[in-house]
């Protein structure tokens, strides 16, 4: 973030602002209280507030902002550090509108920049080198949900690797201070996106950390349920624990299919466009070609890890740089529309695909035993996606369960009665 934000026109606000008394400058971009030139001029102590309500606290010199100063935004996020002449150097300190650390660490002409540790919203956090604002550098560290903040404990899991513009471009998986092994060899992975065709590069290549949390098995929700999700240890409340990849379909196109063929998919992107609800958000794109996927590897340190890897980034870096959405880049059709992830019933088996789990996840229509909700996440390797998240503490062995949102008075008698006969409700 750049701060002072750029100027603000909005008349009507502004002209609230003339009427109230207590301001000692203002203008169409801006009201000011503290310390004047006498030729006007900001100067020495002051509070600026801009027409959206969000205000910059702190020293001016010349108009500018100049020495410590601290950015609150309208919903009550924070940027403190010093400014020279209007931009943020040195120190720098942001946090949500909670109060939670966002990033600490060094700041360069309002960016992100040099040593610094960036929390995620799923509860991990990104370590090392920042450059023009993005995560990039050749020892730069991720980790996930489990670490503990300035310690590296023996079940924490870790990747360290290279970063290039924010994409991982190959980083190793560590599980405490030594490498985690995957069929006798070291695990490495890199940013890996999906798009409508292809779910990954290596779908059989397991999320280890999601791996050592839990276990795919026979749901226990009803008799034609299938498979289901199971805590393999003791999980606490508010931890991320699956994940749920899967090809990246527009809403339209879930909108056309039957009911039945969007049985794995779940909203990415809620369009701006009103849509018909489908119960769990669900669809699935039907173009994945098995034949046309790339060659299944074992996920395991070899020459061609970096080749395959370095395609997928060069792809994502040609991709329209400066745009900035809560949950990722995308482009105008897909925030009109909708997008959403889907794993296609070719890959329904973990034979097949176990990248992600989070799709194994049942839905239960007893609220007492719905324990997990589905959350979004940033994720190294997958990039934006959706994630499980524990509502309370899961006993080892115990069914993960989530609400899919059913809209009983809006679904078929057939596909109704579908749904009692398999969650025997």
């Amino acid at each position: 973030p750049v701060c002072p934000p750029p100027a603000h026109t909005n008349p009507s606000a502004m002209k609230r602002k003339r009427d109230d008394p207590g301001w000692d400058l203002v203008t169409e971009d801006f009201s000011y209280k503290g310390s004047l030139k006498e030729d006007g001029t900001i100067e020495g102590k002051g509070v600026m507030e801009f027409p959206d309500g969000s205000q910059l606290i702190g020293t001016f010199s010349d108009g500018d902002p100049h020495g410590q100063g601290k950015y609150v935004s309208a919903d009550g996020s924070t940027i403190f550090g010093t400014y020279e002449h209007g931009d943020l150097t040195g120190q720098v300190t942001e946090t949500n509108e909670s109060g939670g650390l966002v990033y600490e660490g060094e700041y360069r002409d309002s960016r992100r920049h040099g040593k610094g540790k960036l929390w995620l919203e799923d509860g991990g956090y990104m370590e090392g080198e920042f450059r023009d604002g993005v995560f990039d550098g050749k020892e730069n560290i991720y980790h996930y949900p489990s670490a503990a903040i300035g310690r590296i404990t023996e079940g924490s899991f870790l990747l360290k690797g290279e970063w290039r513009q924010g994409d991982m471009a190959s980083a190793v998986l560590y599980r405490g201070a030594d490498e985690a092994l995957y069929n006798g060899k070291r695990v490495v992975y890199a940013y890996d996106p999906s798009d409508s065709v292809r779910i990954s590069s290596k779908p059989t290549l397991p999320d280890l950390y999601e791996q050592s949390l839990v276990v795919v098995g026979p749901s226990s929700v009803g008799s034609n349920a299938g498979e289901g999700l199971f805590a393999r240890v003791e999980l606490p409340s508010g931890r991320i624990v699956s994940y749920y990849n899967g090809t990246r379909v527009r809403q339209d196109v879930v909108d056309a299919r039957a009911w039945e063929e969007n049985s794995n998919t779940i909203t990415l992107i809620e369009g701006t466009s009103k849509r018909k609800a489908r119960g769990r958000d669900n669809h699935r794109d039907s173009n994945d070609d098995p034949e046309k996927k790339t060659k299944e590897q074992d996920g395991v340190d070899d020459e061609d890890e970096d080749d395959n890897n370095d395609d997928d980034g060069e792809n994502e870096e040609e991709e329209e740089e400066g745009e900035e959405e809560k949950y990722g880049d995308y482009d105008d059709d897909d925030r009109e529309i909708g997008l959403s992830i889907d794993v296609p019933k070719e890959y329904a088996l973990t034979t097949h695909y176990c990248a992600s789990l989070g799709h194994k996840v049942n839905h239960s229509f007893d609220e007492k035993k719905v324990n997990c909700e589905y959350a979004h996440c940033d994720h190294p390797r997958f990039g934006q996606i959706r994630c499980i998240k524990t509502l309370r503490p899961i006993k080892k062995g115990e069914e993960l369960l989530v609400s899919y949102g059913y809209d009983i008075l809006n679904v078929t008698g057939t596909i109704l009665f579908s749904l009692r006969s398999a969650y025997s409700c």
